[in-house]
């Protein structure tokens, strides 16, 4: 058995950034033990398959090297990328049907394709006194403006969602101490954003937008990105 993989980065400008994954068209649906085997062999954040079922519509699950998760942003931009630019050129949109819903991708001239994410909802966070310090210091940054709970938030997994301003995030690097200060929180992921400018605040008893496990991304409606072939 043959099969075609494409390993693309997604929010690139160019090759070699960005977030890669890798995307693989099935004709059916293989056993999920060796769509496993085949995302750890490739042993990227995200492997996507997905399997055609009418023109414009697929099917797409995500696997991570260890385990499915319900939903990837970055993997579904690049699917996306593989199916306007190489298995049906002539769409203008593509529609995912995924464990977290249909998610619909629409094409841009320019390769900035976009894409709308369900909401997540986020709770209040009993953090421990001084959580939001020691974030902060473990990612080299300032402590966070506001810090909830996503329960569905980092791949599937609970986690606490850190406000930054976009400076900070990009400024983020990671020291090992992470785990530690996680840890203290009952966590195990940490889910890093920064308000758009169509956002001024996260309300924790109202769905958010866009809530991803990237600390480039925004919490914001719409994603604009592009994939570039590696």
């Amino acid at each position: 058995m043959k099969l075609k993989l494409w390993q693309l980065d997604a929010f690139a400008v160019r090759p070699f950034s960005g977030n890669p994954a890798a995307v693989v068209p099935l004709e059916s649906w293989l056993d999920d033990a060796l769509l496993q085997s085949i995302a750890n062999e490739n042993n990227l954040a995200e492997t996507a398959f997905l399997m055609r079922r009418e023109a414009g519509l697929y099917e797409l699950r995500w696997f991570t090297p260890t385990v499915e998760v319900p939903l990837c942003g970055h993997a579904t931009l690049a699917s996306a990328w593989v199916i306007f630019a190489e298995l049906e050129p002539n769409l203008l949109e593509v529609r995912f049907a995924t464990q977290s819903g249909i998610l619909t991708v629409e094409r841009s001239a320019d390769g900035r394709h976009s894409m709308a994410l369900p909401a997540g909802k986020v709770e209040s966070l009993p953090a421990p006194p001084g959580f939001g310090l020691a974030l902060g210091e473990a990612l080299r940054v300032g402590p966070p403006s506001e810090i909830h709970f996503a329960p569905t938030g980092a791949g599937g997994t609970p986690a606490p969602l850190g406000i930054w301003q976009e400076a900070e995030i990009r400024a983020m690097r990671y020291s090992g101490s992470l785990a530690d200060v996680l840890s203290h929180a009952g966590a195990s992921a940490l889910l890093a954003t920064a308000l758009s400018h169509r956002l001024t605040k996260i309300d924790a008893t109202e769905p958010t937008c866009g809530l991803s496990p990237a600390a480039t991304r925004r919490s914001m409606p719409r994603m604009y990105a592009s994939a570039a072939a590696t």
